[in-house]
């Protein structure tokens, strides 16, 4: 089984992503199939080879899983996990460059985004991970093909990072492939290049991400760009009036929620789009926007501003609304 956050309910934006539904992907989809628990979907693939364009998402898929699903005991990650040594430990190249860029990531959002989060998500009842505590993301270290923990029971925990990888090397295979006019969704991240066989842009639906809303918010124009969506719509619970999401800020060590209720993140790569949504979610909604405004990141927060719904655009987001 893969590693999927919408299965671990550790996802960084995996079930509110479904509410990132392309608006013209359910009427030109020519290709689509599992991926991570989930889903892959690719229009615009007009008369190109499709055996050859499913092969191609299926080596993706199947080599992400294999290296970074907390499922697999032989993957990358679980054997790191598993491993009682603070040496540098032998893993993937796509391995170590995910790892490396969730440090890099980690390091910019000032540790709201950590890949060591792992023990308390599943403390809280959301994810695989064991473990009685969350480690730093300081205490890990990569380099080319390894890498190593400074304390022997630090775990790493791609979920919030690895999808958006995935996405990536998808899009450079279609690319490779000769691709000029396409849109790829998997899991509900979503990439586009080119432009609709309208002649007009891609466009993505961002939907209420209220609990009991069924509206959506927005239409998105995308071109050359990926976008990912992190939020507590469908991953949480209530307790005693108090309302805790997946979604977990390390710092404070806490899930419980805000009145921040999702974030969309625009990137040129999913993968920095992923990890940022979680870690501007992760931040709330002074923090997030904050920090989203001041590193001129293209994002949408939408914040609960008592029964209203409150809409917050940093860097270049506005201009690619559609309506």
């Amino acid at each position: 089984m893969g590693f999927t956050r919408r299965q671990l309910g550790c996802l960084a934006g995996v079930m509110p992503l479904l509410g990132l539904m392309p608006a013209q992907a359910r009427q030109n989809a020519t290709l689509g199939g599992l991926a991570f628990g989930s889903y892959w979907r690719l229009s615009g693939a007009g008369s190109a080879d499709a055996h050859r364009l499913r092969a191609h998402m299926e080596t993706v898929i199947a080599v992400v899983d294999r290296a970074m699903s907390p499922y697999r005991p032989e993957s990358d990650i679980m054997r790191f996990n598993a491993s009682d040594s603070t040496r540098w430990f032998a893993v993937s190249p796509g391995t170590a460059a995910v790892v490396a860029a969730a440090l890099s990531t980690a390091r910019r959002c000032g540790g709201a985004f950590d890949p060591t989060v792992g023990p308390l998500v599943g403390q809280y009842g959301f994810g695989p991970m064991g473990g009685q505590r969350m480690g730093d993301y300081r205490q890990l270290s990569v380099r080319d093909g390894a890498i190593r923990k400074r304390d022997a029971g630090v775990s790493v925990d791609l979920c919030g990072i690895a999808k958006g990888y995935a996405l990536d090397r998808a899009v450079q295979a279609l690319d490779g492939a000769g691709l000029d006019h396409y849109l790829l969704e998997m899991g509900g991240e979503v990439f586009a290049r080119g432009r609709h066989g309208a002649a007009r842009p891609w466009q993505v639906a961002i939907e209420d991400p209220r609990p009991d809303a069924t509206d959506l918010v927005h239409l998105v124009a995308l071109d050359g760009q990926a976008i990912a969506t992190s939020g507590n719509k469908r991953n949480g619970y209530d307790v005693a009036g108090q309302r805790f999401g997946h979604i977990v800020d390390p710092i404070a060590s806490t899930c419980a929620a805000t009145a921040l209720l999702s974030v969309s993140v625009m990137a040129p790569q999913a993968i920095v789009a992923d990890a940022l949504a979680t870690g501007i979610m992760a931040m709330g909604p002074e923090r997030g926007a904050a920090f989203a405004a001041g590193e001129g990141i293209d994002a949408l927060l939408l914040m609960a501003d008592g029964p209203r719904l409150k809409t917050l655009t940093t860097g270049q987001f506005a201009s690619r609304i559609v309506t």
